[in-house]
């Protein structure tokens, strides 16, 4: 006589599962969409989650016969193992994944697109892998190494390249390893400045070329390459750093950045990511950037960062910081992860030249 009554509990106890682990990774994707400033795909992320760890769940308890109290408690340990799963293991996993194997976007443009005549070049970082770029030589005796950003490759630093070179500067556009026609299959955030200083070694053996007056201007991981590579060495003059992001978790602590406090609970998030991003290299974390900046003073490095990405910003702030009387910055208020290029080209380019006719150039 039970067994109907019975069966309705569980049944809706089971659609209640569901709803919860909905409601919850839904929670979860909203969150970190706000904090990747990406909602639609988080947000559409956690409601899959939901859904599918909501049904698993039902299948591992419907043979459950048990108090309802209980039965919510199992579905709470549920909840509880899969948070620890996905938040600690699969998103950092998918996310070093990711980050180590960049598309290959094909290099679809030259340097005769920006009237400038040029040399390829193929260059042997110090881990033996071959660096493809090209060289648009010096007229003022000074010369830039331009760095592009993850998931890019030489082509994307191109009109950094032709107003440098219209300014009489000599520029190196590099593919970084893994990225373009550079050898790599795995890419390295932490040993990208070899590629860098493989170009830096390049030009100071130009005879065009005055050793003392080389540069870099990179953008989001080249940015960071450039950085580490000015740490390296010395004969690095200047950087102009367009979209600094974190070395490691650690930049963003010490104290935290109150940017990431409503998201404290990505930080552990994080420090795995990175953990597994050396797992896929096979090597160790890397220094943070703020460890390397005070290896660059008293050179000088000129930060750029998207106002609409309160985090970079907040970053780059705190790099200049910790650099001090070295350090320029420009947040730009109305663009996101360098959009400064694009939305405000005139600005941009100017504030970059006279950069570098302050530091490597006429006006050094």
């Amino acid at each position: 006589m039970n067994k109907p009554h019975s069966s309705k509990l569980h049944n809706l106890l089971d659609r209640r599962s569901t709803l919860i682990h909905v409601f919850f990774w839904g929670v979860l994707g909203v969150a970190f969409g706000a904090a990747s400033n990406q909602w639609l795909a988080w947000t559409a992320a956690g409601l899959l989650a939901g859904i599918l760890t909501g049904g698993l769940t039902e299948i591992a308890l419907k043979k459950v016969r048990s108090s309802k109290k209980l039965y919510l408690r199992r579905i709470l340990l549920f909840l509880l193992g899969e948070t620890l799963l996905i938040l600690l293991l699969v998103i950092p996993a998918y996310g070093a994944y990711t980050s180590t194997h960049p598309l290959r976007l094909p290099v679809s443009i030259t340097p005769e697109q920006i009237q400038q005549e040029y040399q390829e070049l193929s260059l042997t970082n110090a881990d033996g892998l071959q660096i493809k770029g090209w060289y648009i030589p010096s007229k003022n005796g000074a010369a830039v190494i331009t760095v592009h950003g993850y998931n890019g490759n030489r082509t994307h630093t191109i009109y950094h390249a032709q107003a440098l070179a219209q300014a009489g500067y000599g520029v190196v556009l590099i593919d970084m390893h893994a990225h373009g026609e550079s050898e790599g299959q795995v890419f390295n955030d932490w040993a990208d400045d070899l590629d860098v200083l493989a170009a830096l070694d390049y030009l100071s053996t130009r005879p065009e070329v005055d050793p003392r007056r080389i540069g870099a201007a990179g953008l989001s991981s080249g940015a960071m390459a450039s950085l580490y590579a000015a740490a390296k060495d010395q004969r690095l003059q200047a950087v102009w750093a367009d979209g600094t992001g974190m070395g490691r978790t650690e930049d963003a602590l010490g104290p935290m950045l109150p940017e990431i406090r409503p998201f404290f609970f990505s930080t552990p998030l994080n420090w795995m990511y990175y953990q597994m991003i050396a797992a896929f290299c096979g090597v160790p974390p890397g220094p943070t950037i703020k460890e390397r900046l005070p290896l660059i003073r008293p050179r000088p490095v000129y930060f750029v960062a998207g106002g609409q990405d309160e985090i970079e910003a907040a970053l780059a702030q705190r790099y200049a910081q910790v650099l001090g009387d070295s350090a320029r910055l420009w947040i730009i208020a109305d663009v996101g992860h360098i959009g400064g290029f694009l939305a405000h080209p005139e600005e941009y380019y100017g504030r970059m030249l006279e950069f570098f006719d302050q530091t490597i150039g006429a006006g050094s």
